[in-house]
């Protein structure tokens, strides 16, 4: 049995994966939940999951953020012709009227508003596209990241001030000038 440091340690060794992904690995392995992982039970889902992930000839695996920027770009353009202000664009996304817009509240929008099928929202793009979306980079998106999304103001350049806003423009070549608040770059940035 093996426990999560021996895990990562060993696998680190034969190859370059971020802790955030080996943890989640390691969970799925851990069917137990007690923070052990026997070698057979570690075996048997990794030839399970390389089986049921091999690409096949001709098919190209993504890993872009062309879907998450069609959705945003299909969210402006949903909440520009129904003519609605943000808080109300807000609200109709909001499907539990918690303040607050959950993946699931998120899943059920898109597929309700924008008519994208429920099969291509998956967890990996929902977690992209909250990851653009929200400016704390939390699993909500509060009104002010859907008024952002919106309006398209950028949160670095309009939270800093005086001396800070010169020398985080400064420091970061300027270019949150130019670009847009949800691009993923500046996302990944922050």
């Amino acid at each position: 049995m093996i426990n999560l440091s021996q895990f990562s340690q060993g696998v680190s060794s034969i190859v370059s994966i971020a802790p955030p992904l080996l943890e989640k690995l390691f969970n799925v392995m851990d069917s137990n939940k007690i923070g052990m992982v026997d070698y057979p039970r570690f075996e048997k889902i990794l030839s399970i999951q390389a089986n049921s992930q091999v690409p096949k000839p001709g098919d190209s695996v993504e890993d872009s953020f062309d879907w998450q920027e069609r959705i945003i770009f299909e969210i402006k353009r949903w909440v520009k012709q129904a003519k609605l202000i943000p808080m109300e664009a807000f609200r109709s996304f909001d499907k539990d009227f918690d303040g607050l817009i959950s993946k699931e509240d998120m899943k059920q929008s898109l597929v309700e508003y924008l008519r994208v099928p429920v099969e291509e929202i998956i967890s990996t793009r929902l977690d992209r596209l909250f990851r653009i979306l929200s400016y704390y980079k939390t699993d909500k998106i509060q009104l002010t990241d859907f008024e952002r999304l919106l309006n398209d103001v950028s949160p670095y350049v309009s939270s800093a001030t005086g001396k800070t806003d010169t020398k985080f423009s400064s420091t970061m070549g300027g270019g949150f000038l130019a670009t847009s608040t949800h691009d993923w770059k500046l996302a990944a940035i922050q």
